[in-house]
């Protein structure tokens, strides 16, 4: 660090070096006590932005040797709101990877930028979604500012619960936002999971529910490439006849 800091901090273009050097060495440094001596160095750099990369290159070795709340708290402690929010953004993945969803919620909650804030909700409960953790899934995308953002996360859950036969539970999940953009697109989707698990008559009778015609084609038209692929030709084309008249439902 010494010679780092006599010859290496003398210009802009040893930033990157800087960079480097935390990331490889940091971990080791931190593990054989000498984090001060790592903070004190980082102190001395000129620029907010270069401290605050420093900071977050130091707070992912803390990480790697499970001191995770001493990770945030340094990075918490970058006082410029740019820069913290680019640290949070890059340390929140190191901490999911670990299972501390608690100390993940409170250091993406931290993220000035509402925008960034709520994408990041998002992708985790996408991900809790995924897993068939449903009530995690709704329970993040509760905090999403963003009504469209919320939206697309409510979608997405009732998606993953369509896609292992949950209907029911699928259609009532979004069943409050069903006559909105979003909500037309996701019953559109969850009408194409039915189609593919051999409920086209539930299909066809949800996509029929969607009242904005383009999306309903939409949803009808995926419906009959489902069933073609399923053999179901004849069926197949007489549901694109009815679909020509424009006020066609299913009865």
């Amino acid at each position: 660090v010494k010679e780092m800091s006599s010859a290496d901090s003398r210009s802009m273009n040893s930033n990157e070096l800087v960079y480097t050097f935390l990331e490889v060495y940091a971990t080791d440094m931190i593990q054989q006590g000498r984090l001060q001596e790592l903070l004190t160095f980082v102190e001395q750099l000129d620029y907010s932005s270069s401290k605050a990369k420093a900071f977050c290159r130091i707070a992912s070795g803390l990480v790697k040797v499970g001191k995770v709340d001493m990770a945030l708290n340094l990075v918490m402690g970058i006082e410029d709101s740019y820069y913290k929010g680019r640290a949070l953004l890059a340390l929140a993945p190191e901490i999911e990877k670990l299972g501390i969803y608690e100390t993940w919620f409170r250091c993406v909650n931290a993220i000035p930028n509402l925008e960034n804030r709520d994408e990041e909700l998002k992708k985790y409960s996408t991900k809790c979604a995924s897993r068939g953790e449903f009530q995690e899934a709704k329970r993040v995308a509760g905090f999403i500012r963003n009504e469209d953002q919320h939206l697309v996360a409510i979608g997405g859950i009732s998606l993953e619960m369509a896609k292992i036969g949950r209907f029911e539970e699928a259609l009532q999940t979004i069943d409050q936002m069903r006559y909105t953009t979003h909500g037309e697109a996701a019953l559109g989707n969850i009408a194409l999971e039915m189609a593919k698990n051999k409920k086209v008559p539930e299909a066809i009778s949800q996509a029929n529910q969607i009242t904005n015609f383009e999306r309903r084609e939409k949803a009808l038209s995926k419906i009959c490439l489902e069933m073609i692929e399923n053999g179901q030709v004849t069926e197949a084309r007489n549901l694109v006849e009815r679909m020509h008249d424009r006020g066609y439902r299913d009865t």
